[in-house]
């Protein structure tokens, strides 16, 4: 399935963390995308599902995810920490 308005952050480790998007509805996935090994993992979700939000790597390796829109339409003013940049 096709995903959307979603975000891609590149992690210090050269890995590269896929959040949230839409499709036919928002979702709250989250993977890693591992370039040297072409693979994909899956990581715990995020809290909200969420579309056209923000992700920016932060000095403690994690990953902010913030604002968006819902499933609804609806502007999130919310943000939640993702997955280190090393797991």
């Amino acid at each position: 399935m096709a995903i959307f308005h979603h975000t891609a952050t590149l992690l210090s480790n050269g890995a590269v963390l896929v959040t949230g998007g839409s499709s036919t509805f928002i979702v709250a996935n989250v993977e890693i995308y591992n370039p040297n090994k072409g693979t994909w993992s899956s990581t715990e979700n995020l809290t909200i599902p969420r579309s056209n939000h923000t992700a920016t790597l932060i000095r403690n390796g994690k990953v902010l995810v913030a604002n968006g829109t819902d499933m609804f339409g609806i502007t999130l003013a919310s943000a939640e920490l993702g997955v280190r940049a090393g797991q």
